[in-house]
C-alpha cells in the first residue's frame, strides 16, 4: 500500500531483489557521498526472520523484554539498517517504532514520530549514518528519546489547539449567517 501506484519501484510488497547494492547517498552524481550500503538483497528473509524474532523476543512479557523506548529506538535502527524494500523503509521503520511503543504501555501511543522526524531530518540522517556501522548506539538511544519526546509534544500541543478550537466552535454555534458560516464556501 505505501508503494501502490509507483511505476519506478520494481518490487512492490516483496523484499528487494536486485543484485546491485543498496545504498543511500547524497551529492553530484560524477562524486556521490555513500551514507549506507544495505546488506544484499539475496539475505533479506534471512536478515528479516532473525529482525522479527529479535522483535518479538524483546516484547512486554517475554523473557529478553527491554524497556519500551529501547526496543523503539533499537528496532527502528535495526529494520532501517536491513532495508528490506526499494522504498519506504523509514517509514515503515517508523510504524514499527510507534507499534513497539504502544505495545510497552498497552495501548496506542499518541505522538507524530514522523512528523517530527521529517521536520529534523538532517540530523535524523546524520544519527542513523552515525549509528549504522558500529554496535555503539548510545547516541542513537538519546536521539530517538529526544524525537520521542518532541513528537509526544507536538501531538499534545495539536490535541490541545483541536479542543481550544471545537470549543471555539461550540461557543459560536448559531451566531453566523450561512454566509459566514466557518466551513462554507460561497458560490456566485
Amino acid at each position: 500500500m505505501v508503494m501502490k501506484g509507483r511505476k519506478d519501484v520494481k518490487d512492490i510488497g516483496r523484499y528487494r531483489t536486485h543484485a546491485e547494492p543498496m545504498q543511500v547517498m547524497s551529492g553530484v552524481i560524477y562524486k556521490p557521498s555513500v551514507h549506507f550500503e544495505a546488506p544484499p538483497s539475496a539475505v533479506m528473509p534471512a536478515e528479516m526472520n532473525a529482525f522479527l524474532e529479535w522483535f518479538n523476543a524483546t516484547a512486554p512479557g517475554e523473557k529478553g523484554a527491554l524497556p519500551p523506548l529501547t526496543r523503539a529506538a533499537l528496532a527502528h535502527l535495526y529494520f532501517v539498517c536491513i532495508h528490506p524494500f526499494e522504498d519506504g523503509n523509514g517509514r515503515i521503520g517508523r510504524a514499527i517504532s510507534e507499534m513497539a511503543l504502544s505495545q510497552g504501555l498497552g495501548e496506542s501511543a499518541l505522538l507524530a514520530l514522523s512528523q517530527t522526524i521529517h521536520a529534523g531530518r538532517k540530523r535524523y540522517y546524520a544519527m542513523l549514518e552515525e549509528s549504522n556501522t558500529e554496535l555503539e548506539v548510545t547516541a542513537w538511544l538519546e536521539y530517538f528519546a529526544e524525537t520521542v519526546l518532541d513528537a509526544q509534544g507536538y501531538a499534545l500541543r495539536l490535541v490541545d489547539f483541536l479542543i481550544a478550537k471545537t470549543r471555539l466552535h461550540d461557543r459560536l454555534h448559531g451566531r453566523f449567517n450561512r454566509e459566514r458560516r466557518p466551513g462554507t464556501l460561497l458560490s456566485g
